[in-house]
């Protein structure tokens, strides 16, 4: 729940910040995420190295498996092929619907903006996110993020 200056010693602290995985990392060993500065509060990653605040790489030859995006009526985008059986929530799917997949935060307030390149205007219409880590030895873990903050970390 903190926040942080947008430049040291600017005494701007008005940015969002989020994550942002691209569909050419899915499947690819020890690829990058970044972290990312949402300087223009468009609530996307615009490209553009001052934006970036991180990149984090994945080891151990884990891989982003897949993303998906599921709107508040039940429907379910992803990048990949759509999981099976569907989350809690999820009334139908679209395989191969998104090419990238942004979640930020601006703080104070607590709740997640859930962006795609399916849909990509402000407000969000997500009510949550899904990200899917797998390794070559087939261990997988998730991370669901929900439209009211909530980060949760699943074993599969």
């Amino acid at each position: 729940m903190a926040v942080k200056e947008v430049t040291p010693g600017s005494g701007t602290f008005s940015a969002a910040y989020g994550v942002y995985f691209p569909g050419s990392i899915i499947g690819t060993p020890n690829a990058s995420y970044s972290l990312f500065a949402d300087l223009n509060n468009n609530g996307q990653y615009d490209d553009g190295s001052a934006a970036i605040v991180e990149n984090f790489s994945l080891r151990n030859n884990f891989s982003i498996s897949n993303f998906c995006a599921t709107e508040g009526n039940g429907v379910m985008q992803c990048a990949s092929a759509c999981p099976s059986p569907l989350p809690t929530g999820a009334i139908s799917c679209a395989s191969n619907a998104l090419s990238w997949l942004a979640v930020t935060f601006k703080r104070p307030d607590p709740n997640a903006i859930i962006l795609t390149s399916a849909l990509s205007s402000l407000p969000s219409v997500y009510s949550n996110a899904i990200i899917t880590a797998s390794s070559q030895a087939g261990v997988t873990r998730s991370v669901s993020i929900s439209s009211v903050g909530q980060i949760i970390i699943n074993s599969q």
